[in-house]
C-alpha cells in the first residue's frame, strides 16, 4: 500500500516528466550549430540549450544563440527564451522530485541529498537569469557584458551530479533487486553528469540517464495495483475516440498553429470567412466526438 507520501511524488514525477517533454518539443525550433561553425574553444554537445548554458566566451554563447537565418535572429532567440521561462518551472518540479524521493528513502543521506539539490536549483535560476540577461542584450543588438551562465552552470551540474549519486547510494542500501538496479542508474547517470562537464557528448548520455532514473523511480513509487491499471487500459481504449479528438482540438491545433505557420497560418487563424467557416467546422466535429459516448 502506497504512503500519501509515495502517492504525492507519483503525480509529481508525471508531471515532471510532461513538462520536461514539453520542453524538448519547444526545443525543436531552435536552429541548430553545425559543428563547423563553432569555434575551438568552444563546449559544443549538439544541444543549443546546453551549449549556451556552458559557453566558455561571450563569442561562443552569441554563434549558439544566434544561429540560423538573419532574418529569423529574433524568431530563435525566442524559443530561446520560452525555453528558458519553461525551465524554470521544471527547477521547481525537479527540485520536488528529488525532496520526496529523499524522504520515500529515509536514511542518513537524506538531509545531504535535499540540501545539495536545493543549492543546484538555486544556481539553476541564477543561471537561467544569466541567460535570458544574455538574450536581452542580444536582441537589442548590444554586446554581451557581465557574467556568462558557465560559472553558475558549472556549479549546478556538479551538485545535481553529486545529488543523484548519492541518491542512488540511499536506494542501493535497500534490500532486493529493483532498489539495486535503481541505485546503479543514478550513480551512473551523476557519473556521466560530471564527466560530461568536460567531454561535452557524454552530457547527452547523462541527459538519457536523468530520464531513465525519473522512469524507475515512478516504476518504484507506483501506487495502483495490476487489476486497477488494466481497468484504465480498458476504458482508454473504450473511450480512445474521445480522447484523440479532445487532444486535438486542446493542444494540437493550438501548437501546430506555433509551430507549422507555413501550414496551419491562413487555414485556422479564422481571419478570413472561409477560414472562420473551417475553424467552426473543425471544432464543432471534434467536440461532438469527444462528447460522445463510447
Amino acid at each position: 500500500m502506497a504512503s500519501p507520501l509515495e502517492r504525492r511524488l507519483f503525480f509529481l514525477l508525471i508531471l515532471t516528466m510532461v513538462w520536461s517533454a514539453a520542453i524538448g518539443v519547444e526545443a525543436n525550433g531552435i536552429a541548430p550549430v553545425e559543428p563547423e561553425q563553432i569555434p575551438a574553444s568552444c563546449y559544443f554537445s549538439g544541444k543549443p540549450i546546453l551549449d549556451v548554458e556552458l559557453a566558455k566566451t561571450p563569442e561562443c554563447f552569441i554563434v549558439v544563440a544566434t544561429q540560423g537565418p538573419a532574418d529569423k535572429l529574433a524568431h530563435n532567440i525566442g524559443f530561446f527564451r520560452v525555453n528558458t521561462y519553461m525551465d524554470l518551472l521544471f527547477i521547481l518540479l525537479y527540485w520536488g522530485v528529488f525532496v520526496l524521493f529523499a524522504r520515500v528513502e529515509e536514511g542518513r543521506w537524506t538531509k545531504w541529498v535535499m540540501g545539495l539539490i536545493s543549492v543546484a536549483a538555486l544556481f539553476d535560476v541564477l543561471e537561467n537569469l544569466r541567460i535570458l540577461k544574455g538574450l536581452a542584450q542580444l536582441a537589442n543588438s548590444e554586446h554581451l557584458e557581465g557574467l556568462l551562465p558557465r560559472p553558475f552552470s558549472l556549479v549546478k551540474w556538479t551538485l545535481l551530479g553529486l545529488a543523484l549519486g548519492l541518491t542512488g547510494i540511499l536506494v542501493w542500501s535497500r534490500k532486493g533487486r529493483f532498489p539495486h538496479l535503481l541505485g546503479f542508474a543514478l550513480v551512473v547517470s551523476a557519473v556521466l553528469t560530471i564527466v560530461g562537464l568536460g567531454i561535452p557528448h557524454v552530457m547527452v548520455y547523462a541527459a538519457d540517464g536523468f530520464a531513465l532514473s525519473f522512469v524507475l523511480i515512478l516504476a518504484r513509487v507506483w501506487p495502483y495495483p495490476a487489476d486497477s491499471v488494466l481497468l484504465w487500459i480498458e476504458y482508454a481504449y473504450l473511450l480512445r475516440f474521445q480522447v484523440v479528438a479532445g487532444a486535438i482540438l486542446a493542444l494540437t491545433l493550438p501548437l501546430a498553429y506555433h509551430l507549422l505557420p507555413s501550414v496551419f497560418v491562413g487555414l485556422f487563424d479564422a481571419r478570413g470567412f472561409p477560414s472562420f467557416l473551417f475553424v467552426v467546422w473543425v471544432d464543432f466535429q471534434l467536440a461532438w466526438i469527444s462528447t460522445a459516448n463510447s
